[in-house]
């Protein structure tokens, strides 16, 4: 067990203002990306991470990953009937792509409610929402795809 968790040790960098950085290799295997993106809007805001913005960032991993889940599902679905990748890519967006950025627009209006608020913590539990609600659905469009196209994880293209 020492051995393994060695063996998987990676060297760490500091940023400028000397906060640890997370190595890309172990944020991809993580699927940190989304909430990375949402950190970093908070770093950029001067939004503190506290007890209550904490609780967004579970929120969207939980519904970033339900989209991801249901894409890569269909995707596989699609990928069996038609063999190919690129096609099983088109079809699934063709199928539920409309569907899935339009629930994101639903979320994203329902927090923006939150934005009219007089309280602090509203208003910023609502602008981190709809920033990783919207983050995520890009992801979803351009990541997730990207990386069933090279990855091939559903096995060999039929020809």
């Amino acid at each position: 067990l020492k051995r393994k968790l060695v063996a998987q040790a990676n060297d760490v960098e500091l940023d400028k203002q000397g906060r640890i950085l997370v190595p890309p290799a172990l944020r991809e295997h993580a699927g940190l990306s989304k909430d990375v993106v949402l950190a970093g809007v908070m770093g950029y805001a001067g939004l503190n991470l506290d007890l209550l913005t904490v609780i967004v960032m579970p929120l969207i991993l939980g519904l970033a990953v339900d989209d991801t889940i249901h894409l890569i599902n269909h995707i596989k679905q699609e990928f069996a009937s038609t063999g190919d990748y690129t096609q099983a890519v088109v079809n699934s967006f063709r199928e539920i792509g409309k569907t899935m950025c339009m629930t994101t627009v639903i979320l994203c209006a329902m927090f923006a409610v939150y934005l009219l608020c007089p309280m602090k913590f509203f208003v910023t539990t609502g602008m981190l929402s709809i920033v990783g609600i919207s983050s995520a659905l890009v992801a979803d469009y351009t990541i997730t795809p990207a990386l069933i196209c090279l990855t091939k994880p559903f096995g060999k293209e039929k020809k």
